[in-house]
């Protein structure tokens, strides 16, 4: 768990095409490990959706293609197309932590780190109310199509863990959720 401080105690997970960039810049680039991040009272982790966290991935990964970013270099075979990008994610042996499952990240010693946990759609409602500065969305890439049924039930399966908990994460609700944290 990558994580920063806040200064009420709040060590908040980044998840690589979860807000990374502007979680970081907010935090002016400060980490903590995930050991570290067990000493403080609250663990934030804001959940991104499975499968729009991929195609996110994949327009990100596309964008570094056409800008002929030197990083997408090693990754230019899988870029190609939406069902390359999906066979290279579902059949490579792979450690990019654009693709790897966000749950795998976050486990500390077997078990999954956060005692908070939100859905990252939601991130722009509970950051003014916990958070300073202001958090900016960065590193955005425009959403290229792909096909949704392409080995989606591999897919979903794949990403099963994260997928049950972003199921199960309670929607931001303005009146039920004005200045507390949801309890879990």
């Amino acid at each position: 768990m990558e994580s920063y401080e806040h200064t009420e105690g709040i060590a908040l997970a980044v998840i690589a095409k979860a807000g990374t960039l502007s979680f970081t810049n907010a935090a002016n680039g400060w980490y903590l490990t995930n050991e570290q991040a067990q000493y403080y009272p609250r663990k934030v982790w804001f959940i991104r959706e499975p499968f729009d966290r991929l195609k996110s991935a994949y327009s990100f990964f596309k964008k570094l293609a056409i800008d002929n970013s030197k990083y997408h270099n090693k990754l230019v075979e899988f870029t190609n197309s939406w069902e390359a990008f999906i066979d290279f994610v579902l059949d490579t042996d792979h450690k990019d932590e654009h693709f790897l499952p966000q749950t795998s990240t976050l486990m500390y010693n077997g078990q999954l780190s956060p005692d908070t946990i939100l859905r990252f759609e939601d991130v722009q409602k509970w950051w003014p109310k916990y958070f300073v500065p202001k958090l900016e969305r960065l590193n955005m890439a425009p959403r290229l199509e792909v096909d949704p049924n392409y080995r989606r039930a591999e897919i979903d399966t794949y990403y099963a863990e994260d997928l049950k908990i972003w199921k199960t994460t309670t929607t931001y609700d303005s009146e039920r959720d004005a200045g507390k944290w949801p309890s879990l």
